[in-house]
């Protein structure tokens, strides 16, 4: 009898073992990694803390996958050159040194020339709804992830910004007013302020507002939300338009940290990230315009928009520069040709 007894107490035991097992997972609790761990990864943003490219949206993602993963992925922002030097950190994100950066990919066509691409094709996709749309409907997240695969990166998500426009210490009524200034800018849009006399001048973000104060620039191009979180409308004096569009971040994942991931969860962060690709581009560019008004009314911030002529010529001008810039690699060819069917077929190009 007492032998029957303790069986039948096993057999309780094991029973309740197993309903647990399936209430609980029924309720979603997070399964554990294969060695049992939480993963933790470290996420530096190339941007300062103030900078809504950090404070938005590398913010916004590391949040958006740690709520997600519920604790079995873990990621920790960091600030710019806490892990690892800015200079150094497409390399690093490469070596597996960190296990992700918020960037650029503009920062890093020495490498890989479909950076350009990524960051955009100046005057091309004027906000971050009409960029998700084609990163992610367009096919061009997919194009990206292969291409980045090749130096060991993963292509986590596209993290559009929101308006831009050329900001200057100096008076612009027109494009002859841009000769011989000094402007910081990155990538292919460089040439087109260029190609009007401006000398491009390369400077780290966190030293532009200091560059423009001490007159080491004249100008920067950059969105607007940055004259109040960045305080450059204290030393801007115009902000001219028409703007050469909104360019495109991302969050760059160490493709071996990417791989060793379980399968299930891979699927989770990406889920996170398109789920809160539109959210953050959204929280992103709702401040432009009150800014920008607030820049006017308060800062003496002053609103120019070229002469129709000149705005023709600027958008004239870049288009050439989307040919030449097809020609640097069969990659960077198809990825323009991508892009301009895509603004066909939206009709945002005729």
């Amino acid at each position: 009898m007492a032998k029957q007894m303790r069986n039948m107490a096993v057999i309780l035991v094991v029973l309740v073992s197993l309903l647990t097992t399936i209430v609980l997972g029924g309720c979603g609790a997070p399964a554990p990694t294969a060695t049992g761990k939480v993963i933790e990864w470290k996420i530096q943003s190339h941007y300062p803390a103030s900078d809504y490219c950090t404070s938005v949206q590398a913010a916004g993602y590391v949040k958006a996958i740690n709520d997600k993963c519920q604790g079995r992925l873990k990621l920790t922002l960091f600030n710019p050159d806490q892990v690892v030097a800015i200079k150094q950190e497409l390399q690093a994100v490469q070596s597996g040194q960190i296990d992700g950066i918020m960037s650029c990919g503009v920062y890093f066509t020495g490498v890989i020339p479909v950076g350009q691409l990524d960051y955009g094709l100046p005057f091309s996709f004027n906000d971050g709804s009409s960029w998700l749309k084609f990163m992610y409907q367009g096919g061009f997240v997919d194009f990206l992830r292969e291409e980045y695969k090749k130096i060991n990166v993963y292509y986590a998500a596209p993290a559009p910004m929101a308006t831009t426009a050329l900001m200057t210490t100096f008076p612009v009524a027109t494009l002859a007013d841009l000769k011989g200034k000094k402007v910081r800018e990155a990538g292919l849009a460089t040439k087109v302020y260029q190609n009007w006399g401006m000398a491009p001048t390369p400077l780290p973000n966190p030293e532009m507002y200091m560059g423009l104060k001490l007159g080491t620039i004249d100008a920067i191009v950059y969105t607007l939300m940055e004259l109040k979180s960045m305080s450059f409308w204290e030393v801007v004096k115009y902000t001219v338009f028409p703007s050469k569009g909104a360019g495109n971040i991302a969050l760059f994942i160490n493709l071996d940290a990417w791989n060793s991931l379980p399968d299930d969860l891979k699927k989770t962060v990406n889920q996170a990230l398109v789920d809160a690709a539109p959210v953050v581009a959204a929280a992103y560019a709702k401040d432009d315009k009150p800014i920008l008004d607030e820049a006017v009314a308060k800062h003496g911030v002053k609103v120019v928009q070229l002469p129709d002529a000149d705005a023709k010529a600027l958008r004239a001008y870049a288009a050439t520069l989307w040919d030449e810039e097809a020609k640097k690699s069969p990659a960077s060819a198809k990825g323009v040709q991508m892009i301009k069917d895509w603004l066909k077929k939206e009709g945002l190009l005729s």
